[in-house]
């Protein structure tokens, strides 16, 4: 007989055939996964009917789910999301995984609120398609509209109505329409566009002088809130709420942050069920960082997922095998009489995890098969953890876009550096205006200014203040940081200046390139996902302890070079002459694609001599060939995803 998920099998090297792997289902929207409804049945009727007294009452409410790694959480978000979908009225629904800085809490989430809601069915009509349907015929009762003009009337009285922007109103139009699709989503997920983007979109410049950019994302969530009104509930589900947490002590702040918006979201709208998933563990943390009467708003309703019993466990084996077999092979009774007997004596009385339950049936079905696999070893948990960051790496170059870098660097560089030495943090209280990161270590306090926008006019903003930052600020060090990808042009005349007169004062600007931001998006995502429990070798789950102990034992070279940017002891910084031509060469570049250096010194007006001179000191943001003749072409990572 098999035992427990630490008997021999346990190593082996699991068929592609098997229908008991792929046990970890991360994303709410897969349509794919096996639902079992007598598993957290008691969870799923709690959520229904906080949602029903929503739509009845019209006020919003929280609900609370707690259980062990591995008891399903996600699986029970896409449960919720099926069963959202299936209503008879319209009903919205997001997911949203906390894998963000805590500074970052708006504008983050409406970036994930965008992206459920552009996501279409099978019909190829999106939530927010439906959405504004819905709204324009019980306002106005049309389901058809004359022209795009009476279009365009009724959406800006509908817009009116629920308070929000003309830019918003334009922006949803453009989406609802599919004119301009990638700029107008990019606009309402909050991302930078140049000037010539937004006369094309007809929207207003996206950040004005005095405004914070998170009371601004704020709004606008609250906005759409409105948008959607009384008639039309939103489940709005927050998982990896562990995942915020930036130190290995803990991190209270950035949970009492998390507190904060979801009270804002309670009290601010009538129309929403607001659903946070944790650890049972991670319960009493989060009651004490987060204020009662906060606390009290996201739990008014809270439940436990619990272990499953023997007859929970084969319904989830039993479904498992006819979902992956439905003919009659789906209904073997020799294998289906193994786990009968198998099942009950492995989950015992306490129960046991889904997680564990379906590594334990893999190993089983494993066994069975005419020419079983010979044991392996179990891989170690370096083996295991630099696996899993090459295939985060191969994924996030795949998928990055310069728009995610100030997401990227906000919540990977305070979590990373603290990995590699717990003397530095971040400070979150008293960062001084267009200071995006403030770090506190051995003596030194520096200051990091995220500099990553498309649109020269708001940069052009970001910089003149940084100018103005008082003598009494306290930072030993200001440096900036834009994507390697996104040069400074010539026209940006003003730009350039103020760029020029910071670095006379001994501001650094670091460029980093879409390969080196890849690695920090993977890293963030494995730390997040350690610290939600979602991070599983064999069953075993690896904490964030692990994790950090491994990245210390083997940090990338380059991107220990990165880190240390930050850290060093002094950092140089380009004179004003070198760094026009550099960024020229990268307009240039980034038109050309590839050229002679003699011809791209030309170009820009520089001599031949300095271009090779700077470019050998810079790699990663352009590749340098020598000669002859010496070639120069954009860097494109292995695998990157091209638009």
């Amino acid at each position: 007989m098999l035992h427990g998920p630490c008997h021999q099998a346990l190593g082996h090297r699991l068929s592609a055939m098997n229908p008991f792997l792929n046990s970890v289902v991360a994303d709410p929207w897969d349509a794919r996964e096996i639902d079992v409804p007598e598993i957290n049945a008691e969870a799923f009727e709690l959520c229904t009917r906080a949602l029903a007294r929503v739509g009845r009452t019209g006020h919003s409410e929280g609900v609370l789910l707690h259980g062990e790694p591995g008891s399903g959480k996600t699986h029970l978000l896409n449960r919720l999301r099926a069963h959202v979908k299936n209503q008879p009225r319209l009903h919205l629904f997001a997911a949203v995984r906390l894998q963000s800085s805590p500074h970052r809490f708006w504008r983050y989430l409406r970036a994930c609120l965008i992206e459920n809601f552009i996501k279409p069915d099978k019909a190829g009509k999106t939530q927010m398609e439906r959405l504004i349907g819905v709204r324009l015929y019980r306002a106005f009762r049309r389901t058809r509209v004359a022209d795009l003009d009476e279009y365009r009337g009724l959406l800006s009285s509908l817009a009116l109505e629920a308070g929000l922007s003309s830019s918003l109103c334009r922006a949803l139009e453009l989406v609802v329409r599919r004119k301009y699709m990638l700029d107008a989503v990019s606009w309402l997920k909050g991302e930078s566009l140049p000037e010539s983007s937004l006369k094309r979109l007809d929207l207003a410049v996206e950040l004005e002088a005095d405004a914070d950019p998170e009371d601004q994302a704020r709004e606008f969530v609250l906005g759409f809130m409105r948008l959607a009104g009384p008639t039309v509930p939103v489940v709005l589900c927050f998982d990896q709420v562990e995942s915020l947490q930036r130190y290995k002590k803990g991190d209270p702040e950035s949970l009492y942050k998390f507190g904060q918006a979801v009270a804002t979201l309670h009290d601010k709208t009538g129309n929403m069920l607001l659903v946070s998933c944790i650890q049972s563990l991670f319960l009493d943390v989060l009651k004490t960082a987060v204020m009662s009467p906060d606390y009290d708003r996201l739990s008014s309703r809270t439940t436990t997922m619990n272990p499953l019993n023997a007859e929970q466990a084969l319904a989830l084996a039993s479904a498992r095998v006819k979902a992956f077999h439905p003919g009659p092979r789906g209904r073997d009774p020799s294998f289906l009489e193994i786990l009968r007997k198998e099942i009950p004596e492995y989950v015992g009385r306490k129960g046991e995890v889904a997680r564990k339950v379906l590594l334990f049936c893999a190993n089983l079905y494993e066994s069975r098969q005419p020419d079983p696999p010979r044991p392996q070893a179990a891989k170690s948990t370096e083996e295991f953890l630099g696996e899993q960051k090459e295939v985060r790496i191969e994924k996030s170059i795949q998928t990055f876009s310069p728009g995610q870098t100030d997401e990227v660097l906000q919540t990977a560089v305070p979590v990373l550096l603290n990995a590699l030495d717990e003397r530095w943090t971040e400070e979150d209280e008293k960062r001084p205006r267009d200071v995006d990161i403030l770090l506190n270590g051995p003596g030194r306090r520096i200051g990091i200014s995220l500099c990553n926008h498309r649109n020269m006019v708001s940069l052009a903003g970001k910089l003149r203040r940084l100018l103005k930052l008082p003598p009494d600020s306290g930072l030993d060090q200001l440096i900036l940081v834009r994507h390697s990808g996104l040069p400074i042009t010539r026209g940006a005349r003003r730009t350039r200046e103020y760029l020029e007169e910071l670095q006379g004062r001994r501001t650094a600007l670091l460029q980093p390139d879409t390969e080196t931001l890849a690695v920090l998006q993977a890293l963030s995502s494995l730390f997040a996902d350690a610290k939600s429990g979602d991070l599983a070798r064999d069953g075993e789950i690896l904490g964030d302890g692990s994790v950090r102990e491994w990245l210390r034992r083997h940090m990338d070279p380059r991107l220990q070079d990165f880190m240390e940017e930050f850290t060093g002891p002094r950092i140089r910084t380009a004179t004003g002459e070198e760094e026009r031509i550099l960024q020229d060469l990268l307009e240039f570049i980034h038109r050309e694609k590839v050229a002679a250096a003699s011809e791209a010194a030309r170009s820009i007006g520089a001599a031949p001599e300095e271009v090779i001179k700077l470019l050998q000191g810079r790699p990663g943001r352009m590749v340098f060939l020598d000669g002859p003749p010496a070639v120069i072409y954009e860097y494109i990572p292995e695998n990157v995803g091209i638009e």
